[in-house]
């Protein structure tokens, strides 16, 4: 007999006092975590921790924004305040540039590698 000793079977809860939070000026109901900025490809990678139930802003990404959902769930909503998609932890989405949007975190917020 044999046991699936596999990651997949091992619970992830993330370990997070490490990570540097600060607000991101302007923007409610999130913090951020600034990774690296590569100023040559105009790349900035980024960790965002969303506040459960609450959203940021409308707004609009001006560059190709992918993302990675690391912890929780982030909720993308519609101009009109309606929910768009749910996005679970363990997922990559690659964004829309001029899509206008807000997201917010989900009952336990979301983390969110972008």
């Amino acid at each position: 007999m044999s046991v699936d000793n596999s990651p997949k079977n091992v619970p992830f809860d993330m370990y997070d006092h490490e990570i540097r939070w600060q607000p991101f000026a302007g923007i409610e109901n999130l913090e951020l975590s600034l990774c690296d900025i590569d100023e040559e490809r105009k790349v900035v990678d980024l960790i965002v921790r969303f506040a459960p139930n609450k959203t940021v802003t409308l707004h609009n990404h001006l560059a190709q924004t992918n993302m990675f959902i690391i912890q929780g769930e982030l909720r993308m909503y519609e101009p009109d305040g309606s929910v768009r998609e749910v996005r679970p932890a363990g997922r990559y989405y690659r964004g829309r540039t001029n899509d206008a949007h807000s997201e917010g975190g989900g009952p336990q917020g979301a983390v969110v590698f972008y």
